[in-house]
């Protein structure tokens, strides 16, 4: 029997006039959606570590998270929320090098500032973001794996840049000097995120598809256009 983790999309209520019934009931239910998406985020941490341990037997999660940060909007909605875990590998591999290691930031955003003029078709939606560090610098987090309203990467970072891999890949790869030509493909040893609709995920199942596979098809040579197939990752979007 499976975990429920109900990120389902939330009642709607729309006030149409001002009326003290109609606007109460709103409250009421905007307080019982953020309740229950609550519950949901905390049955996904330890969901995510359960699947990625069934998914990926030679790399695991090997601790529990040593990172986490939280925004609070308004005094009471966390709208950001996150957990870096530490990747290892259980045994050397066939060409008798060193078993890799590396953080994996699995972060959840509820909200960001959306203008008027925003056209991006996911400006209006919860993500979660999953980044991966090869720890040889910092790791990923509020600062800088982050989307704009217009679907355009907005992190800040101390040096490097952030680039897609290519038009509608549904990947972000940090890019600096100590990045070897001959590496570019290996993704073990590249820093990475993607991004999905949080309501994509409904079960443990759809985190093992959706995020604990597309991460297994990478460390094993996938692109990213073969380990996303059939997830709803959201295509990049180069700056013009």
């Amino acid at each position: 029997m499976e975990t429920k983790i109900a990120f389902g999309r939330p009642t709607d209520l729309v006030v149409q006039s001002i009326d003290i019934r109609r606007c109460s009931m709103a409250i009421w239910q905007t307080i019982q959606n953020m309740r229950e998406l609550g519950s949901s985020i905390n049955a996904f941490w330890p969901a995510l570590r359960t699947e990625f341990s069934k998914e990926c037997n030679r790399v695991y999660i090997a601790d529990q998270p040593h990172g986490e940060e939280e925004y609070t909007a308004c005094g009471w909605a966390s709208i950001y929320e996150n957990r870096i875990y530490k990747l290892k590998e259980r045994r050397q591999n066939r060409k008798g090098r060193d078993p890799f290691h590396g953080n994996l930031t699995v972060a959840v955003e509820l909200w960001r500032e959306v203008g008027d003029e925003t056209q991006w078709d996911h400006a209006h939606k919860p993500f979660i973001y999953v980044g991966f560090d090869p720890m040889r610098g910092s790791n990923w987090t509020k600062a800088n794996m982050k989307l704009d309203q217009h679907g355009r990467f907005r992190g800040a970072l101390e040096s490097g840049h952030v680039s897609s891999v290519g038009e509608n890949q549904p990947l972000w790869v940090y890019v600096d000097e100590e990045i070897l030509e001959e590496d570019e493909w290996l993704w073990k040893k590249r820093s990475w995120f993607f991004v999905l609709p949080l309501f994509s995920i409904c079960s443990p199942t759809d985190i093992r598809t959706a995020i604990v596979t597309p991460i297994r098809r990478l460390f094993n040579g996938d692109g990213p256009a073969e380990a996303f197939a059939d997830t709803e990752a959201i295509p990049t979007i180069p700056d013009e």
